[in-house]
């Protein structure tokens, strides 16, 4: 039976955000928001997480963006790193147990006031990694549960599984190149506090086997954003589609829906905080008990040192079940805007 954990998860939630705001949520003096010091949207927004199961790593996902688009001739560079751990098992159709990190770089750049193209590629490693007891702790501290992972032997890489054809497959542990995705979003309408804009991506096969199916796939997602002088929420609904949907034994979903939620504090000039949501639905098909919807809770502080360079360090927990999400991970990412 698979087993719910969105009570124990949705009551830690304000316990984790008070934590982070309380280390990093204070106004800055002299920093409070005017009209010529503001979160430029370019430095703000949603958290550009995407789900980090091992699993999910194989396909395309619609990455959480701001509607709002780079103007003609500016350009923006993220460089990201990243740390999650997974746990999933059920019964003996499948066990997921393993940790990654993923360095990434993405750029941006507005082809126009209101198209701009974009790129991101990075490198993934997986493998057994070495924090399962920190985790352990984690978990104890905040009374979440830990699906299994107490009895389990700490820092192993085991990914297999059964499928309906009776396949067994174990993946390797290592690193590889990640695929490279280009995209182009195009701001459909904007106003005073209200923006819409719509993001397509193409995923480009380029990681080894094992890390990455060998077919291109596309990501499509229609954008919202709005901006207050204190606060700012933003939101997206799309959805992807692989033409390979057989890789190593696994089937995967051919058409994927996905959504994100997220709400900005500005706290001041220089500091914002964001809580977000995001979820998708089924990812594989041939593992009966595989659960049909993945989701997680973000949790993110900004500070910007100046006006065009902002410093992110970002929480990640999975909000509603956890066999088919990573368990936790941890994110710092910079930003810089040109010229």
């Amino acid at each position: 039976m698979v087993r719910r954990f969105f009570p124990c998860r949705l009551a830690a939630t304000p316990v984790l955000f008070l934590l982070l705001l309380g280390s990093f949520g204070r106004p800055l003096a002299g920093t409070e928001p005017d009209h010529e010091l503001r979160f430029p949207r370019a430095l703000g927004g949603p958290v550009a997480v995407r789900d980090a199961f091992p699993l999910a790593r194989f396909r395309l996902g619609p990455t959480p963006t701001s509607a709002s688009t780079l103007g003609a001739g500016q350009s923006s560079l993220r460089t990201s790193i990243d740390w999650s751990t997974t746990h999933a098992e059920h019964s003996a159709d499948f066990i997921f147990d393993s940790e990654s990190r993923l360095l990434e770089l993405a750029g941006a750049h507005g082809l126009t006031d209101g198209l701009e193209a974009s790129a991101r590629i990075g490198y993934l490693w997986r493998g057994g990694g070495a924090f399962d007891s920190t985790v352990n702790g984690f978990h104890d501290l905040f009374g979440l549960p830990d699906g299994g992972r107490d009895d389990s032997p700490s820092d192993r890489f085991l990914v297999n599984g059964f499928t309906r054809q009776g396949f067994y497959r174990e993946l390797s542990d290592g690193g590889s190149v990640t695929d490279l995705v280009v995209g182009l979003k195009q701001r459909l309408s904007e106003g005073d506090a209200v923006c819409v804009s719509l993001q397509g991506d193409l995923g480009i096969p380029l990681a080894r086997e094992g890390f990455s199916g060998e077919s291109p796939e596309g990501a499509l997602q229609v954008l919202l954003d709005h901006h207050g002088e204190r606060h700012g929420f933003s939101c997206g609904v799309g959805g992807t589609v692989s033409a390979d949907t057989h890789v190593d034994g696994f089937e995967f979903t051919r058409y994927r829906l996905h959504g994100f939620a997220a709400f900005e504090w500005i706290w001041s000039a220089r500091l914002a905080s964001v809580l977000q949501v995001q979820g998708a639905n089924r990812l594989l098909r041939n593992v009966e008990s595989f659960p049909d919807v993945s989701s997680y809770v973000v949790l993110a502080t900004r500070w910007r040192w100046s006006e065009r360079a902002a410093l992110e360090m970002t929480l990640v927990e999975n909000l509603w079940n956890q066999q088919a999400t990573s368990d936790f991970g941890l994110r710092l990412g910079l930003t810089l805007l040109f010229p």
